[in-house]
């Protein structure tokens, strides 16, 4: 029986472009009870019904609702052709389903459609994003375009798209529009790379969201800094620029730039677009084993943001029962001394019940697998403790003499071995930790979201016990989510 339910899900690549009718309804619906019986299934994080998710897209605050979509591959834990699934919230924990938002159905989009953005303007929510098509040769023809959510939720498309980017300076790896309204006209900012294959961000600009210019590079300092530049997001906070964007094939440097692929910022002082963008280092924004292509938007209040809780090119245990990877939990940033805080939402506090307070000597306490830890510590340079199961190894945190590490070797199922088994962080001291665990992802905020890891973990256990392994007590409150 186990054979003919791993059947179930598309794992070749050469099967990758299968589309949804082409699967079935019948096989889609089994694919769907075997997903429901994953032991890794997450409570209160966005995660698929099937298939592969991977980057936020189109968020927005549009008529009272949270509106979030992510790209999704449906049919298999592999990256094949890719949709957009629709989800909508009041407050950001509850989310309804509002099913299939695009699919590959025009000629242009007919290989995938890759990540975008949201716009609301004039009561309306525009949704752009990258469409794919192969020729005759399996060139991707990559073009920019637009669909409007209509009143029944449904999204209406251009008959062509609204751009196909060709120029002599530039690849054709060009995607993951991010547009925004300034100054009486729309700007759009795409991930790209140059002919000397250096990764870029191009800016384009537009007066009614339908005919769009050219206006170069964005003009950073980094000129020759990874080959490809994916998910760019340029906003304002606190009369500051801050481009976010996920830069691949970085050297590792040190304890940092670990990951396979990147995700960081740079923050500069707010200039016209055309002029030098005039930035300071680059961060990574996660500190973390499984972060990557995050998108922030604003709703009014607060610059939000959300992360794919996973990689490219690594295989995780859960391919095994037919899905993979999850979105992080919304996170509001705050721009302090030109370094970005990320605090977990504040309608996170709603979850919480049951609180239990403690102080944690180096007695083993059962925490459970869907809680919220508070962790408050002495002003002193040294910490240990870990989270650990009956008999498949721990997940440790270690803090010395400034530098905080995150240990997952021999926690639970290896995978993504290749990039190493420790993360870290610099930090001159800690002072809290709030940490929140959800059955198979971990995610860690240091001192009011001065350095944040999100991880992975797939253990069979569904006991965690909390261990402290030094002799300072550490004081602790703790939750359950669910």
């Amino acid at each position: 029986m186990r054979n003919k339910l791993d059947n179930l899900a598309i794992r070749r690549e050469e099967d990758r472009y299968t589309s949804l009718e082409d699967f079935g309804p019948a096989k889609l619906e089994a694919l769907e009870d075997k997903v429901k019986k994953s032991k890794y299934r997450c409570l209160f994080h966005i995660q698929p019904k099937t298939g592969l998710l991977n980057d936020p897209n189109g968020l927005a605050y549009f008529k009272g609702r949270y509106h979030l979509f992510y790209q999704w591959f449906p049919l298999g834990p592999i990256h094949g052709l890719k949709h957009w699934y629709h989800l909508s919230s009041k407050d950001l924990l509850n989310w309804k389903d509002e099913g299939l938002f695009l699919k590959p159905e025009k000629d242009y989009e007919s290989h995938g459609i890759f990540s975008g953005s949201g716009l609301v303007e004039e009561d309306r929510l525009y949704l752009f994003y990258t469409a794919n098509r192969r020729d005759d040769d399996w060139k991707r023809i990559s073009s920019q375009s637009m669909a409007l959510m209509n009143d029944k939720g449904q999204a209406e498309k251009l008959d062509q798209p609204l751009f196909v980017f060709d120029h002599p300076g530039y690849t054709s790896e060009i995607r993951d529009p991010k547009v925004w309204k300034e100054d009486g006209f729309y700007h759009m900012i795409l991930g790209g790379q140059n002919k000397e294959e250096r990764g870029r961000a191009l800016l384009f600009k537009s007066k009614n969201l339908y005919d769009w210019d050219f206006q170069g590079d964005l003009r950073t300092r980094l000129d020759d800094f990874g080959f490809m530049w994916e998910c760019p997001d340029l906003f304002s906070l606190k009369d500051k620029r801050v481009l976010i964007f996920s830069p691949q094939g970085l050297d590792r440097r040190g304890y940092d730039r670990l990951n396979i692929y990147s995700s960081g910022y740079l923050v500069a002082d707010k200039k016209d677009l055309s002029e030098d963008f005039n930035h300071g280092d680059y961060r990574e924004l996660d500190q973390g084993f499984d972060f990557y292509a995050p998108q922030t938007f604003n709703d009014g209040k607060d610059q939000i943001l959300f992360a794919w809780m996973g990689l490219p090119e690594i295989s995780y245990p859960s391919d095994e029962d037919g899905w993979a990877h999850i979105l992080s939990l919304p996170r509001r940033l705050d721009l302090r001394k030109d370094r970005l805080y990320q605090e977990p939402h504040p309608n996170l506090l709603d979850l919480r019940k049951n609180e239990k307070i403690f102080e944690m000597g180096q007695e083993k306490i059962e925490i459970g697998n869907y809680c919220e830890l508070e962790l408050v510590f002495n002003k002193k340079t040294s910490h240990s403790f870990s989270l650990a199961t009956r008999d498949e190894g721990s997940l440790d945190f270690t803090y010395d003499q400034g530098l905080f590490s995150l240990d997952r070797s021999g926690f639970g199922r290896d995978f993504g071995g290749d990039f190493g088994y420790e993360r870290y962080a610099f930090l001159p001291e800690i002072e809290t930790m709030r940490i929140f665990i959800d059955r198979s992802s971990i995610e860690i905020f240091i001192n009011g979201g001065e350095s944040v890891l999100s991880s992975r973990y797939f253990i069979d256990d569904k006991d965690l016990f909390l261990i402290n392994q030094t002799s300072d007590r550490i004081k602790v409150k703790r939750w359950d989510l669910v």
